[in-house]
C-alpha cells in the first residue's frame, strides 16, 4: 500500500488488514507417447478494508487477480524436447484506488533443449526464444507513481542461448 509519493520517490507500508481468497488449479496429461500437456491458473480475490472509503475493497494494485500458465512440450527421444508456453496476466491495478491498470497481456516462449548424458553427467543445450510473437505489452508496473509513468514496457522477443552441466555424485 503507499504511504507517501512525492517527486518521483514513493514509500510504502503493510496494511494492517487484508482478505485474501483465492484458487489455484494445476493440470497435466500425457496425450499421445511424445506429447505431455501442462496447464496451471490462480484467482485471486483480495481487498484491503483500511484504505479510504472511496477505495475500500479495492484489488491491490500491482497485483493481477488471474494469472495462466500453459505448456505443450513434444518429446522425440530422451534427447531432444521442444515446447511451447503460454503465459497470460490479467490486468494490473497502478493505484489503491484501481482507477488506473495496465491492460491484460498473453504472451508465447518457445523452447527447445538436447540433453547428453555420460556416466554421473547431464549436459544439455538449449534455446528459448522469449515473446515468440514480438507482442508488446507492459511487464512491469511502478505502484502509485506520482510523475503518472506508471508503466514499463515487457522486453521484445528476444533469444536464450546455454548450456547446463549436472553431475551427480
Amino acid at each position: 500500500m503507499v504511504d507517501t509519493a512525492a517527486g518521483g520517490r514513493n514509500t510504502f507500508k503493510n496494511a494492517s488488514r487484508t482478505t485474501r481468497n483465492g484458487a489455484e488449479l494445476s493440470w497435466a496429461a500425457k496425450t499421445l507417447e511424445t506429447l505431455n500437456l501442462l496447464a496451471a491458473a490462480r484467482l485471486r480475490r483480495c481487498a484491503l478494508p483500511e484504505i479510504s472509503r472511496a477505495a475500500a475493497g479495492q484489488h491491490p494494485a500491482g497485483v493481477p487477480r488471474r494469472t495462466f500458465y500453459g505448456e505443450a512440450r513434444w518429446r522425440r527421444s530422451t534427447r531432444f524436447h521442444t515446447a511451447l508456453e503460454l503465459r497470460y496476466g490479467d490486468r494490473i491495478y497502478t493505484t489503491d484506488a484501481n482507477a488506473e491498470s495496465a491492460p491484460p497481456y498473453s504472451v508465447v516462449n518457445w523452447r527447445i533443449v538436447f540433453e547428453q548424458r555420460a556416466s554421473d553427467w547431464r549436459i544439455s543445450e538449449f534455446l528459448r526464444i522469449e515473446n515468440l510473437f514480438d507482442k508488446q505489452y507492459v511487464g512491469s508496473v511502478i505502484v502509485g507513481d506520482t510523475n503518472l509513468r506508471f508503466y514499463e514496457p515487457a522486453p521484445r522477443r528476444n533469444g536464450i542461448v546455454g548450456i547446463n552441466a549436472v553431475s551427480r555424485f
